[in-house]
């Protein structure tokens, strides 16, 4: 009977760590957005009543141990990242807008189309990038916020394009008097998890629609604020 309590338990405890959902999310959580993501992610799930971790890694490697299973799901990715990868389940509704932002001395951009023809630089990551100009534009992938905004300042480029995900810092705020920083588009963001997660996504679905209808999530969508 010993041993089998004592197996009892460790299937139990074995099953409860395999319940555990592991999200890695593109979104400094030293940043502010990062911080009221990181609020939202956690009351969600504690309404959703499902165990969790939330890690962040920069943009392009989140998608690259994405794609080696190390984690169960993003947390952060705009409603294109489904173009990318088909097979991920995309939980409804979004639960905060993102914004995004051309840099440049003269250029006048108000949608996707007004890039068109230009060389473009970005940190590498951003896949709404590659998918609305690719092919349409000069792209230029960089490692960071700093190198993008440095291509402008060096005329290497003419618009360096960001997004309120985007970690900020000093070579942005020293910049921004001097350049023009255009919002021109703005997409809804969701977890994505692994299809393995049907029924996860259903409870997250459900705990995000009730969230809605008392208010809650707005007053946390208030807190994600643009980039600034």
């Amino acid at each position: 009977m010993r041993r089998l309590a004592i197996a009892m338990l460790i299937y139990t405890a074995t099953a409860q760590a395999e319940q555990t959902i592991h999200l890695v999310t593109p979104v400094d959580q030293q940043q502010a957005i990062g911080k009221a993501q990181a609020q939202l992610i956690k009351t969600l799930f504690e309404l959703s009543q499902i165990p969790y971790t939330l890690s962040y890694r920069p943009a392009r490697r989140a998608e690259l141990e994405l794609q080696e299973q190390k984690f169960d799901g993003d947390a952060g990715r705009s409603a294109e990242f489904g173009l990318r990868y088909p097979k991920l389940i995309r939980v409804e509704p979004s639960y905060f807008p993102l914004y995004f932002y051309a840099i440049s001395y003269e250029q006048h951009i108000r949608q996707w189309s007004d890039l068109y023809g230009l060389d473009v630089a970005y940190p590498r990551g951003i896949v709404t990038v590659e998918l609305q100009l690719g092919g349409r534009a000069n792209l230029n992938p960089n490692d960071s916020i700093s190198a993008c905004i440095r291509m402008v300042k060096a005329r290497r480029v003419q618009v360096c394009v960001l997004n309120s995900g985007t970690p900020v810092d000093h070579e942005f705020h020293s910049a921004t008097p001097a350049l023009k920083k255009d919002e021109f588009a703005r997409m809804g963001t969701h977890i994505w998890l692994d299809p393995k997660h049907q029924a996860v996504a259903k409870k997250l679905s459900r705990a995000l629609e009730k969230m809605q209808k008392d208010g809650s999530l707005a007053r946390f969508q208030q807190q994600i604020t643009k980039l600034e």
